[in-house]
């Protein structure tokens, strides 16, 4: 039952890629020179999370259009930025644009920025070189969670994007998209990091041992029993590994030589093919020490029914050795056996039957039969 759970978790996670590096600590902010500045820590962004995707992609805008571009997250902490923004990242966005399109979530188009009336209120409007400004929303489970921003400082970059203002639209809703693809992954990923932990964890607190091997046959995994079991307190991972069967076992458990660094051990259990889910886990064992499968079969000895020995199925020497000893502390049992059935027997004869009937009659019974005879 254990192995069959284990073998069904094992199957439902895939090679965890390589996680994107996250910044994971938020700071406050001090207001400084009228910009923009949130007053308490903020929970760190999707976007900042995969703030070199984000970092890609926005050169891959400017690259393209031949503008400036800045990307910022929900918190409006700019996570990238090209040509004139590029050393403002990491700090936080001045203008009221990305404020109301985070709000609102739909893109907008400010061909006259400073007289647009969200540049009214904007702290940076009398230092704003800005001849044109495309902002897009980026969505990840409808909400907003940052903004692309597309910025002229010519009149010329302006014109550019002017005529083909539809199809630079649609290429900058394509980066969106993309972007959230990204952050869809990255939390995909999360997940099954938590997923794999979990996994572990629970390996770590059974009783059997787990090793999980690759397709070069190197250990890439090895629960807590496992080094216990095997009385190994170094780290294992990576290490050769090689894995012979020896005879069928108890059940649906087989007899194993397992070999790891020049040492050899004796295991029962089940080794479990992974080999077309993942190149990580190709194979998976799962096991207990031959020597305390022992201990355990001479526990059966003790109880009120025996096991039969044609129930454990093996010719191996080791399953030999096994039987034999189960006869000899088992013989004492079944002379008892022998004896207690004979007893049994007599008491169930006719005749027994019969004087237990007539000594369970009372005295008032007898007393009653008298009287019948007597009339």
């Amino acid at each position: 039952m254990f192995i069959g759970k284990v073998y069904t978790l094992l199957l439902s996670y895939k090679k965890i890629i390589i996680m994107i590096n996250r910044h994971i600590n938020s700071s406050i902010v001090s207001n400084q020179g009228g910009n923009f500045m949130p007053t308490k820590i903020k929970k760190v962004s999707y976007l900042k999370q995969i703030q070199s995707n984000v970092t890609k992609y926005a050169e891959v805008i400017a690259g393209v259009l031949k503008v400036d571009v800045e990307i910022v997250d929900n918190n409006l902490e700019k996570i990238s930025g090209t040509g004139l923004f590029k050393n403002d990242v990491n700090d936080y966005s001045k203008g009221r644009v990305y404020e109301s399109i985070l709000k609102e979530g739909v893109h907008r188009i400010i061909q006259f920025p400073r007289e647009n009336e969200l540049c009214q209120l904007c702290d940076a409007r009398g230092t704003c070189i800005e001849t044109m400004e495309i902002a897009t929303p980026i969505k990840f489970e409808k909400k907003n969670i940052g903004v692309i921003g597309l910025v002229c400082t010519t009149d010329e970059q302006k014109r550019y994007i002017n005529e083909n203002l539809e199809s630079h639209l649609e290429f900058l809703l394509q980066i969106s998209d993309l972007i959230t693809s990204k952050v869809l992954e990255y939390k995909n990923n999360e997940n099954n990091l938590k997923n794999l932990m979990m996994l572990e964890n629970i390996l770590d607190n059974i009783e059997n041992g787990v090793i999980g091997v690759n397709q070069k046959n190197k250990i890439t995994y090895i629960n807590e029993e496992g080094k216990r079991k095997l009385k190994v307190s170094d780290e294992l991972i990576d290490h050769d590994i090689r894995i012979d069967i020896v005879a069928s076992g108890i059940g649906d458990s087989d007899q194993y030589s397992v070999s790891i660094k020049g040492s050899t051990y004796q295991v029962m259990g089940r080794l479990v093919d992974l080999k077309s889910y993942d190149v990580d886990y190709s194979k998976i064992l799962i096991f207990s020490m031959l020597k305390d499968v022992r201990k355990k079969a001479y526990a059966m000895t003790t109880g009120t029914r025996l096991l039969a020995l044609d129930s454990i199925i093996g010719e191996s020497a080791a399953m030999m050795e096994i039987k034999n000893k189960i006869i000899k502390v088992a013989q004492p049992t079944l002379r008892f056996s022998s004896e207690e059935k004979a007893v049994r027997e007599k008491n169930s004869s006719p005749e027994r039957s019969i004087q237990k009937a007539t000594e369970k009659i009372s005295p008032s019974s007898e007393s009653t039969a008298r009287q019948s005879q007597t009339h």
